[in-house]
């Protein structure tokens, strides 16, 4: 327990604090699941895994097919980390704590892929198995300003991975509002009634525009990603992309 001005609630997709602002407001599921897998450095390394790693390449693979999706990406110390997602109910969970069961239930999953593909999840790092149904709050939701009290990244807008920009929204939350609050500490005001709330108030009505652009996009991208047209649907949806403004606007 303890006692501010301003209160920030960068507490995540079950922040707490969120229920001071948006009472009511929760993460829904968004029809897709899956788990988060990789290979370790040493393993992605090994001649044996040369040609799963090769196909990789030095930055991020995604394989798309019938409503499923392999993402993977190199990190820098040269783990390959892949995300394993599948149109699921919200129930579905790998199997764990073993190991091998969890890569048996993705391998299922995954029958006929590629033979290179198949060996990210044959090798998957048994100390790193994920569970990673994705959540989201509404797309463009706001909320009244509420004295004393505000929040930012996925506890004010949760959305799926798809739009690539979660964390970088999160940041750039927490610079815009360090910046306001600066100014308006600066100018003398910190102390003045209604002085912080004003600019507060503001700052959330330009995260909220922004994240919901962003959050918009981002699920018309899952859907367009996790379909059982892939990989034609997503081709499609880059093709839009580059054609129009939205990616600019965004």
């Amino acid at each position: 327990t303890t006692t501010c001005d301003l209160l920030v609630g960068a507490d995540g997709a079950h922040s707490r604090v969120r229920a001071l602002v948006a009472p009511g407001v929760e993460p829904t599921y968004t029809g897709v699941n899956g788990v988060e897998i990789s290979l370790a450095p040493s393993v992605a390394a090994s001649a044996e895994l040369a040609d799963a790693v090769a196909a990789v390449g030095q930055g991020t693979m995604m394989a798309l097919q019938d409503n499923k999706m392999l993402g993977s990406q190199v990190n820098s110390d040269g783990r390959v980390r892949t995300y394993v997602f599948f149109r699921a109910p919200e129930e579905w969970a790998v199997p764990g704590p073993d190991a091998d069961a969890a890569r048996a239930a993705l391998l299922d999953k995954f029958e006929g892929w590629a033979p290179w593909m198949l060996k990210i999840i044959e090798h998957a790092d048994a100390e790193a198995i994920y569970p990673r149904a994705l959540y989201m709050l509404p797309a463009g939701h706001r909320w009244a300003h509420n004295a004393g009290v505000t929040i930012l990244g996925d506890a004010a807008h949760l959305m799926s991975p798809f739009a690539g920009a979660g964390a970088n929204l999160a940041m750039l939350d927490g610079l815009e509002l360090g910046l306001v609050l600066a100014e308006v500490v600066g100018k003398g005001k910190g102390g003045v009634a209604g002085a912080v709330d004003a600019v507060v108030a503001e700052w959330e009505e330009k995260i909220c525009a922004m994240a919901g652009r962003v959050a918009a996009g981002s699920m018309v991208n899952l859907e367009a990603f996790i379909n059982v047209n892939a990989p034609t649907s997503a081709l499609e949806r880059f093709q839009s992309l580059m054609a129009g403004s939205e990616r600019r606007e965004g």
